[in-house]
């Protein structure tokens, strides 16, 4: 009898790698669409009082840069494991 062979099974370290990937992408052309509002109608389409406050004291680059990388390594720290919830199931 020969051996069976597992069913091929992604693993969850590429699962995580994809996510973070996607994460990462969005969080990019969410900055790049929001920029470009600014440059369209202004800075008073921006509904975030965090993100507005800062782009207005720093510049709309600078400061949807800053959000943007923020975002992203508050994400990867959670994918990653520094942050882990504490639900109670």
């Amino acid at each position: 009898m020969g051996i069976l062979a597992k069913p091929a099974r992604l693993s969850d370290e590429w699962f995580g790698n994809v996510a973070v990937i996607a994460f990462m992408a969005v969080q990019y052309l969410d900055g790049f669409y929001t920029y470009a509002g600014f440059s369209i109608w202004g800075l008073s389409i921006e509904a975030n009082p965090l993100i507005r406050l800062v782009v207005t004291a720093v510049g709309p680059g600078t400061g949807l840069a800053a959000a943007k990388l923020i975002a992203i390594a508050f994400g990867v720290s959670c994918i990653s494991g520094v942050c882990t919830p504490s639900w109670p199931f």
